[in-house]
C-alpha cells in the first residue's frame, strides 16, 4: 500500500518537473526570438548606421589599427564567397581561427547565471554550523592552555629548525609530546618574535666562516711547521758543528745554498794547518778513529845562529796525514 503511494508521488513529481522544464524552454526560445528581432531592427536602422560611420571615421583617424582590422574583416567577407587559390583558403582559415579565439574569450568573460529553481526547491536549504565559534578570544586562551610549550621544548625546536629548516616532520620526531601540527602552529605563532630567518642567516654565515679559518689555520700550521723544521735544522746544524758531527740534511742544505768549495787550502802558517786538521776531523765519520795530529815543530830561537853545514833540516809537517 505504501509502496504504491510512494511510486505515485515520485511519478507526479517527475511529471511536474518535466512540464516545468518544457514551459521554461518554450518561453526562453520565444523571448530570444523577440530579442534578436529587436536587435536586428536597431542595428539596421539608418540613423544608427550614420552615427556609427561618423564615429568610425573619427576613431580610425586617431587609431589606424582599427581601420586595418575593419579592412581585413571586410576582405575576408568578400573572399569567403569565392576561393580561387591556396592563399585565399589560408586567409579564410586564419580568419576562422581568429573568430573562434575571440568567441572563446567572450565566453570566458560571460557570467553563468544561477539555476532556476521552483518554489519548493528554493524553500529547502541547509545551515552548516560545523566549526562555529561564538567567542574567539576565550577559545584562543583555552587552546593556549591545552598545548603548553616548555622552555626546553622551545630550545629543541629552535636548534632542530636551524638544522632542518621547515621540515616539521623531522623536528617533531625530536619532541615526544608534540605532533607535526603542533610544530607548524608554534612556528607561525613564534616566527615574528624569534625571527627564524635571521637565525638561519647567522648559522649559515657561522658555518661558512668556520670553514675559512680552518684552511687558514692549516696553512699557518704548515708554515709554522716549516719554520719549526728550519729552526730545528738550524739547531741541529749548530749542535752538529759544536759536537763535531755533520748530518746528511745539513750537508744537502749547504750544497744547495753555497757553491762547492775546496776542502782545505795550503796553510800559510801553523794556525791554518791546525784549522784544516780540525775540519778533517769533522768530515771523518764517527766510527773511524781520527788520525793523530802531527808533532809540532820546535820553536825558532831568537838568537841568530849560523846554519849548520853538515846537519839536515827536519821535514815540514804533513797536511794530510796517512790513515
Amino acid at each position: 500500500m505504501f509502496k504504491k503511494k510512494l511510486l505515485d508521488h515520485l511519478m507526479k513529481k517527475q511529471s511536474e518537473r518535466e512540464q516545468r522544464e518544457k514551459h521554461l524552454t518554450t518561453s526562453y526560445s520565444e523571448l530570444v526570438k523577440e530579442w534578436l528581432r529587436k536587435v536586428d531592427k536597431i542595428e539596421n536602422s539608418t540613423k544608427r548606421k550614420l552615427k556609427e560611420a561618423k564615429n568610425r571615421e573619427f576613431f580610425e583617424k586617431i587609431f589606424p589599427k582599427l581601420r586595418k582590422q575593419r579592412e581585413d574583416r571586410e576582405r575576408f567577407n568578400r573572399v569567403g564567397a569565392r576561393v580561387k587559390s591556396d592563399a585565399d583558403l589560408e586567409e579564410i582559415m586564419d580568419g576562422l581561427q581568429e573568430q573562434e579565439m575571440e568567441d572563446k574569450k567572450m565566453r570566458s568573460y560571460a557570467v553563468v547565471p544561477p539555476l532556476l529553481l521552483d518554489a519548493r526547491q528554493r524553500s529547502v536549504f541547509y545551515i552548516n554550523n560545523n566549526g562555529k565559534l561564538d567567542d574567539f578570544a576565550a577559545d584562543y586562551k583555552e587552546r593556549q592552555l591545552l598545548n603548553v610549550w616548555t622552555q626546553a621544548e622551545k630550545e629543541i625546536f629552535k636548534e632542530k629548525f636551524l638544522q632542518h629548516p621547515k621540515n616539521f616532520s623531522v623536528i617533531a620526531s625530536y619532541l615526544e609530546r608534540k605532533s607535526v601540527s603542533d610544530c607548524v602552529q608554534y612556528y607561525y605563532l613564534s616566527k615574528k618574535t624569534e625571527n627564524y630567518k635571521r637565525l638561519l642567516r647567522k648559522s649559515r654565515q657561522r658555518t661558512r666562516s668556520g670553514r675559512g679559518p680552518q684552511a687558514k689555520v692549516g696553512a699557518g700550521n704548515s708554515a709554522s711547521s716549516a719554520s719549526v723544521a728550519v729552526s730545528t735544522n738550524s739547531v741541529d746544524s749548530i749542535l752538529a758543528q759544536s759536537a763535531g758531527v755533520t748530518t746528511r740534511l745539513q750537508r744537502e742544505q749547504l750544497q744547495k745554498q753555497e757553491p762547492a768549495a775546496p776542502v782545505a787550502s795550503v796553510p800559510e802558517n801553523r794556525e791554518q794547518s791546525g784549522e784544516s786538521s780540525f775540519l778533517l776531523e769533522q768530515s771523518q765519520p764517527q766510527n773511524q778513529q781520527p788520525a793523530p795530529a802531527p808533532a809540532p815543530a820546535p820553536a825558532a830561537s831568537t838568537a841568530v845562529a849560523s846554519p849548520p853545514t853538515a846537519a839536515k833540516l827536519p821535514p815540514p809537517p804533513l797536511l794530510f796525514p796517512n790513515k
